[in-house]
């Protein structure tokens, strides 16, 4: 018997070969953590804060001793009548009133000369002092 052969049949479609699997490899290891130093230099929450003397803008030496069994705030900041130094600063001497509610005073400390402190604070009526630590030891003790 002879076949016929149907010209109008499609040969179907090859099929396309599935994608390459790829070889299982070990998960990654997370990055390693960031060493962070025991001791920054910085005073530790409930740690006994280092010594101070350093003089103000209202031409008294300034030193922590002066203030035992008294809250005492100290804020660092840069440099005088900066943008962000001076909002910092307006706002301690808008919200003083809340600091010494509960007894506290509080201390601005940059390198800055006294000179420089005495014209920000009359600038802005600052209502506590502004110390000069030019040699910048307090700031190196205080991290």
């Amino acid at each position: 018997m002879a076949t016929s052969k149907n010209k109008n049949v499609k040969a179907a479609p090859k099929k396309k070969a599935a994608p390459k699997k790829k070889a299982k490899t070990a998960p990654k290891a997370p990055a390693p953590a960031k060493v962070v130093p025991a001791h920054t230099g910085a005073p530790v929450p409930g740690a006994v804060a280092p010594p101070f003397a350093l003089p103000g803008d209202d031409g008294a030496l300034h030193r922590l001793a002066d203030h035992l069994g008294t809250p005492v705030i100290v804020y660092f900041y840069p440099r005088d009548d900066t943008p962000g130094c001076t909002t910092e600063a307006c706002d301690f001497r808008d919200n003083i009133a809340r600091a010494a509610g509960k007894g506290a005073v509080v201390l601005g400390v940059s390198k800055d000369s006294t000179d420089s402190h005495a014209r920000f604070r009359q600038k802005y009526s600052f209502n506590f002092p502004l110390l000069s630590d030019t040699e910048k030891e307090m700031l190196e003790a205080y991290g």
